[in-house]
């Protein structure tokens, strides 16, 4: 499980979680939410596994926008 966090309380709360369920795969991503949410949704759906995620929603904190 990816759970995305951009808030300092939403890192602190996953962090219990993820100490509370060991047993369980889930990796905490720091990203924007809307940006890194859709990335990480696009990326698991081709087949990226969670440790290479965290790398693929940091490449949307360097996204250039396009001045319209």
């Amino acid at each position: 499980v990816a759970v995305i966090v951009d808030m300092g309380s939403a890192v602190m709360t996953v962090e219990m979680v993820i100490e509370d369920m060991a047993e369980r795969k889930i990796k905490m991503l720091d990203a924007p939410a809307l940006e890194g949410a859709v990335v990480a949704a696009i990326e698991a759906q081709m087949g990226a596994d969670l440790e290479s995620l965290q790398a693929k929603v940091d490449e949307t904190r360097h996204t250039k926008k396009l001045d319209c």
